[in-house]
């Protein structure tokens, strides 16, 4: 893993971010929204998460118009004022905007396969939600996502797939925003609500006063489930037990320039067993598909 902090240009200015590249690429990108505490070490101890996983993940500073590069802890009396003065001149409408921008940063890297979801904390959870309702992001997830209900009337827009982690006993989300959320969320095919019975707000914030490491841990593994489904590559093929594929369609964000329609670089059998293919030098493992000459199948991999 490789790590920097980088500027991100943005329409109306420059904004300072923090990046993990996994060790091999190109890969699906994740914007990780912190919540009201800046780029801290718990928000680049989740990027290491995410690019362990073999993602690469930016941290953006959303407080960049107010006071770039701050870094609070919730473990100090003096931080969480200066926390909450910040969060409440925050301008959610501008930092959906910025978010747009960092998934074009994003998808112009070497490194990103043109795939970008976003996970969000507290603050940053109701930017993902706002970010499905309102934007192309590929996917989100939040995490006990505050303040959610002040836009639920734009819950019929969501049309990005999105995960809501809940805290059951979350101090900042009232036992009846969380009934109106999964009231108003719920019959959407897109949206997948996961309740965490005993745990409180932040449980995912390590070294944070409510951390909790089994929901924590549980929630992480969700997380780069659906990240693993949504953010991968995709190709469609046609062809029958040992020949090589013939590629009908290839998404991986920048198909080169002519294209390449055929690969020899492929084992078929006709034993369910696991297939590779080179593609302009990309090289994927690919998941288990039925293999009948002529049919048609949409098969998910992983970059290598």
């Amino acid at each position: 893993m490789q790590t920097r902090n980088i500027r991100v240009k943005l329409r109306d200015g420059e904004m300072g971010a923090y990046l993990a590249i996994p060790d091999r690429t190109p890969a699906g990108a994740i914007i990780a929204i912190m919540e009201i505490w800046g780029v801290n070490d718990t928000m680049r101890h989740h990027a290491h998460e995410f690019a362990e996983a073999g993602f690469v993940c930016l941290v953006p500073d959303l407080f960049w118009r107010q006071e770039p590069g701050v870094e609070l802890s919730d473990g100090n009396p003096e931080h969480v004022k200066k926390a909450f003065d910040l969060y409440y001149d925050f301008d959610y409408d501008l930092a959906v905007r910025d978010m747009e921008d960092t998934r074009a940063y994003l998808t112009g890297l070497p490194e990103c396969n043109g795939k970008v979801g976003a996970v969000g904390y507290c603050l940053g959870g109701k930017l993902c939600y706002l970010m499905c309702c309102r934007t192309d992001i590929d996917c989100a997830v939040a995490y006990y996502g505050t303040y959610i209900e002040h836009n639920i009337r734009e819950a019929p827009d969501l049309h990005r797939p999105f995960v809501l982690h809940m805290a059951m006993k979350d101090r900042w989300v009232q036992a009846e925003v969380n009934e109106l959320l999964e009231r108003r969320l719920s019959s959407n095919p897109l949206v997948t609500i996961h309740k965490y019975p005993g745990a409180d707000h932040a449980f995912a914030r390590l070294g944070g006063k409510t951390y909790s490491k089994p929901e924590a841990d549980r929630a992480l593994k969700l997380t780069i489930d659906f990240f693993n489904k949504h953010l991968a590559l995709e190709c469609r093929c046609v062809f029958g037990p040992g020949d090589p594929f013939e590629l009908g369609a290839f998404d991986v964000g920048r198909k080169p320039a002519g294209g390449l329609e055929k690969t020899r670089d492929v084992v078929v059998s006709a034993d369910h067993q696991r297939w590779c293919y080179d593609y302009a030098g990309q090289r994927a493992k690919i998941g288990r598909g039925e293999c009948f000459a002529g049919k048609r199948i949409t098969l998910r991999g992983r970059a290598l």
